[in-house]
């Protein structure tokens, strides 16, 4: 009898359908399908996600008495801050505002990755992995995945099994202080079983350098319905502009009213509506911009639509493909190398997209030629400036007729039966 190889996709932070990270696991688990795999979703423990994956299997990570949180602002933070021990509610406090290269939250995410890791390691202990088998961890700090690749290694120790690879996609910024690239340093190399990927060439680039190993670079996979056919039969009239996702700070969620009035002073000739997700996740500035919510919400008039939670699959594919613009300014210091879902699936689905300009991952993952046609670029970020990017991208919006092509992607996991090359730099 031929045991068909199984995919596993751990995602130890997918507690709800907050987000697109459940419509992405749904798509990774219907591409590993399709390749042959059986997939499983390993979820936490306790996720509210356990009847969304259909007739996939399911698999829960073991819980913890002190639930594996990330700090305030973090792109993943969960929601169950009063589960935290002592030291970590500590260590939350000393976090800065903006999470990124602060040697707090380093330290943090040190201490952190170890609980992960221990859950990780509990439920390997349940597992009798069969040859071919592959792991994938969809999105991790640098901390989490060194701690995940030091089980994965200590649990081949003890039951090996030559066939089976671990994928560990690595989404965030890399360590800027020492202590954290100390943690990184390893003399010995790892696992030839362990490969590390990330979702853009900037990423890649730096986790090489740190590891000393070739980190690929796979881009995040787009739904396959966001690029079926021409776009500009699904645009909707009068122009639709769109700001989903996440309501974050790091998002700009905060200056919308700022950027709905100045776009409303320039007086443009053309109709428009305004469509806001407001979709609040847990943060030290969550009561700040649920007060932006309910000033956006008191804007509103045949010009503004505000929306809060979150949408079905279908819902968020039909907006975009609604969307003659969609709004991504997003502060460029924090995604210079870090990539966006909503960008990718915007561009795909023949949107123009307003953004920040700048050396980021969207300035290198779009043809020079095709910029200028599917980005609005705007200097400084002031209301004034993104509402004139705004302006010229309804100007924009009309030369285009299909969704950007990006060239196709590697898969994080290798084809049936074919061991992926190693290659240590």
């Amino acid at each position: 009898m031929i045991v068909k190889p199984r995919l596993f996709l751990v995602d130890p932070y997918l507690r709800s359908g907050l987000g697109h990270t459940a419509d992405l696991a749904r798509l990774y688990l219907d591409l590993a399908e399709g390749d042959g795999l059986a997939p499983v979703i390993v979820l936490p423990a306790g996720s509210q996600m356990r009847d969304a994956f259909g007739d996939y299997r399911v698999d829960m990570l073991a819980p913890d008495p002190g639930e594996a949180i990330r700090p305030p602002d973090h792109p993943n933070t969960s929601r169950h801050t009063d589960r935290l021990p002592h030291f970590l509610r500590t260590a939350i406090r000393r976090v800065s505002r903006h999470w990124f290269g602060d040697r707090a939250h380093e330290n943090f995410l040190i201490e952190q990755s170890t609980q992960l890791s221990d859950k990780v390691q509990d439920w390997f202990a349940t597992i009798d992995f069969h040859p071919r088998d592959h792991l994938f961890f969809p999105t991790l700090s640098w901390a989490e995945a060194m701690r995940v690749a030091e089980a994965f290694e200590a649990h081949l120790r003890r039951r090996p099994v030559v066939d089976v690879q671990c994928s560990l996609m690595l989404r965030f910024d890399p360590p800027r202080y020492s202590k954290g690239r100390r943690f990184m340093a390893r003399k010995a190399p790892f696992s030839p079983q362990i490969h590390f990927v990330s979702d853009t060439r900037q990423l890649a680039e730096a986790y090489s350098t740190i590891l000393n190993k070739k980190v690929s670079q796979i881009l995040i996979p787009i739904e396959p319905t966001l690029v079926s056919g021409e776009t500009s039969q699904a645009k909707r009239r009068p122009a639709r502009i769109a700001f989903l996702g996440e309501s974050r700070t790091e998002k700009r969620f905060d200056k919308l009213p700022e950027i709905i009035e100045a776009f409303r002073s320039l007086k443009t000739q053309e109709p428009v509506q305004f469509y806001v997700q407001h979709a609040p996740v847990a943060s030290q500035d969550q009561a700040k911009l649920a007060k932006v919510a309910d000033r956006l919400r008191a804007m509103q008039d045949d010009d503004l639509v505000v929306v809060s939670g979150t949408h079905s699959t279908e819902e968020f594919i039909a907006l975009l493909k609604s969307a003659s613009v969609v709004l991504a300014p997003y502060r460029v210091a924090n995604y210079r190398r870090r990539s966006s879902g909503l960008v990718i699936g915007a561009l795909a689905a023949g949107a123009v997209v307003v953004a920040e300009a700048g050396r980021s991952w969207l300035s290198s993952s779009i043809d020079k030629d095709e910029q200028t046609k599917r980005l609005s670029l705007f200097h400084g970020g002031s209301a004034k400036q993104i509402a004139r990017a705004i302006a010229k991208a309804l100007q924009l919006k009309d030369e285009i007729h299909t969704g950007y092509q990006f060239p196709p992607q590697p898969k994080p996991w290798p084809e049936p039966g074919i061991m992926p090359p190693t290659s240590d730099l």
